[in-house]
């Protein structure tokens, strides 16, 4: 059974659907196990997409929101100098 998840898991990773490709018709055939496994696979597929756009959108807000608090001279910005001489 492990074998036939890896072969979906494969499958699906080359951007195969159980709509597309009789391959992985053929694999899943009637077994509600696997049928179960490509639905939770496709579910936690799209849970990270989600959480990697989240993750996108809060970097994005925090680095707009330090631009505005500089341009407003609400965050001290730091400057260093070379205190060496050549």
């Amino acid at each position: 059974m492990d074998k036939l998840k890896l072969n979906i898991v494969e499958l699906i990773d080359e951007g195969h659907t159980l709509e597309s490709s009789t391959e992985l018709q053929a694999l899943i055939g009637e077994s509600e196990e696997l049928k179960k496994f490509y639905a939770d696979l496709l579910r936690s597929e799209n849970q990270l997409e989600d959480f990697m756009n989240q993750a996108g959108v809060a970097e994005v807000q925090a680095d707009l929101k330090d631009l505005i608090d500089q341009e407003l001279g609400l965050k001290e910005t730091k400057q260093t100098f070379n205190t060496q001489r050549y």
